[in-house]
């Protein structure tokens, strides 16, 4: 069975992490939980690689790979569940963040690799938060992110603003002493939770764990051990009223879908074709909702320079044909071979430039 490029690329970053924080002396603990392992609420981790640098700085990863073979470079593996759930943990204040990049241009994987290889490779992984991983809904459509907006890991590394604030940090070694232990439930309660910074961390994992057996004798300790519990159990309950409603919407999108494509009278659809209207409702729910949570995302007409009637050139005079030398077909630029982009070797799709609005597109290399 090959495998797959995702899994390579991840195998990349955390190589790349662990030699920079050797060579840093920062303590990285990194490790990448299984695929049952992974979720949303309880016990389960939200994404591809948890981290935790130097004891206090937290870092969430959902490792996509980059396919630059595309005319537009676009996630191949991105998926519109995952991308809402994301959202929604974005929304708890989890600082989960997408991280992707092409293969081709990661130096660990080269035959001979330099010194730099960790740094080179870091530089090459675009990270970015689920809100802005795209900038329109026709670029979620087409999985295609917004690169020139994402910085790099190892810009974000070392980055200040990355960096926990002594008393958040504080709160994160008394709620986790490795990456292990940073499951949804931590991480919901290091977010939500911040009157808890002064528990003393055996009341916190006693909370986690549901150890306790009977009341505690301090009160006030009691009392944060059951905040805690609230927390978690606030969360995945308000996760899993999300889930059951847009169940609930995709379910009756798909019967509506299905009634209308056989009339009152005709044929039941196959079992072929009610998976092909479940698969149809459930992308246009999912559209619907993240369009709502980032209107910002969505296109806006009034924003297109071709709409602005003073950018119309039938409104200039000097587009005038009778006014205009250039009706001279020998200076006509489209004779031009040089003016033609399938002429040009480094674009031989002649989609160079197009790749993004107001952007340029980006080849793979070192």
């Amino acid at each position: 069975m090959a495998v797959k490029q995702e899994s390579l690329v991840q195998a990349a970053i955390m190589a790349s992490l662990e030699v920079y924080g050797d060579r840093n002396a920062v303590h990285t603990d990194v490790f990448a939980p299984y695929a049952n392992q992974q979720g949303y609420t309880g016990g389960k981790y939200p994404g591809d690689i948890i981290g935790l640098l130097d004891g206090a700085r937290i870092l969430l990863l959902e490792v996509k790979e980059l396919d630059y073979k595309a005319a537009v470079p676009v996630l191949k593996q991105f998926d519109l569940l995952q991308h809402l759930h994301y959202c929604w943990l974005e929304q708890c204040g989890v600082d989960v963040q997408y991280a992707y990049a092409a293969r081709a241009t990661m130096a660990y994987f080269a035959p001979l690799r330099r010194r730099e290889w960790p740094y080179s490779t870091l530089h090459v992984t675009h990270v970015a938060p689920p809100g802005k991983l795209m900038d329109s809904m026709a670029g979620i459509s087409a999985k295609r992110p917004a690169i020139e907006a994402h910085k790099n890991l190892l810009d974000w590394l070392l980055s200040p603003s990355s960096v926990s604030t002594a008393s958040a940090a504080a709160h994160v070694m008394l709620l986790a002493s490795s990456a292990a232990d940073l499951t949804a439930s931590v991480l919901i309660v290091h977010t939500r939770a911040g009157a808890l910074i002064a528990m003393p961390a055996v009341g916190v994992r006693a909370a986690l764990k549901k150890v306790l057996k009977k009341p505690l004798e301090d009160k006030d300790l009691q009392r944060r051990v059951e905040a805690v519990r609230d927390e978690i159990r606030a969360q995945k309950e308000e996760y899993e009223e999300k889930q059951k409603h847009l169940d609930q919407r995709i379910d009756a999108l798909a019967h509506e879908l299905e009634r209308k494509s056989g009339g009152p009278s005709g044929p039941k659809p196959t079992k072929k074709a009610r998976k092909e209207f479940r698969k149809q409702a459930r992308e246009q729910i999912l559209r619907g909702i993240l369009s709502d949570m980032f209107p910002e995302a969505v296109s806006d007409p009034d924003s297109d320079p071709s709409n602005d009637p003073s950018n119309d050139p039938s409104n200039d005079p000097s587009s005038d044909p009778s006014n205009d030398p250039s009706n001279d077909p020998s200076s006509d630029p489209s004779s031009d071979p040089s003016s033609d982009p399938s002429s040009d070797p480094d674009n031989p799709s002649g989609t160079a430039g197009r790749a993004f609005p107001g952007t340029t597109r980006r080849k793979p290399g070192p």
